[in-house]
């Protein structure tokens, strides 16, 4: 990891650099929780911790519109990977209780999703409730 961050140079856009910098560590944390490093106008605030089960919580897909912020990940709780979410109305300062979106079988990974400012938000994830093999994996909306 460290020669990843020499590699790194910051670029003429400082804000791109801290996005980086930032999505590299929100990595690095990735199998103990999830971490959100909400955007203030000075700079990236600390990292705030939206998940506390001890169960692995990974691979999250944040969709904004406008103050928004939708947040879904999949998540080893039930002893199989099922798809989490959460909710902030207000640019990240409160965060909803979390809901389980998925219940199958099988198991539930790797969300995709997209919100627009009409409220509608849509959520993609590969399942593979028809059978483990991946053969039987299958994507559903």
């Amino acid at each position: 990891m460290k020669q990843m961050l020499r590699a790194l140079r910051p670029p003429s856009d400082w804000s791109l650099w801290e996005m980086r910098t930032s999505v590299l560590f929100a990595v690095c944390i990735l199998c103990i929780s999830l971490f959100l490093p909400p955007k203030v106008e000075a700079g990236w605030t600390p990292p705030q911790r939206l998940t506390n089960d001890k169960a692995f919580s990974g691979f999250p897909a944040i969709a904004v519109a406008g103050n928004t912020i939708h947040i879904f990940w999949q998540d080893l709780r039930d002893l199989d990977y099922e798809i989490y979410y959460q909710r902030s109305d207000d640019g990240g300062a409160t965060w909803s209780s979390e809901t389980r979106m998925t219940d199958s079988k099988g198991m539930s990974r790797f969300p995709t999703a997209v919100a627009r400012t009409d409220g509608l938000v849509a959520v993609a994830w590969q399942d593979t409730k028809d059978g483990i093999l991946k053969r039987n994996s299958k994507i559903y909306f």
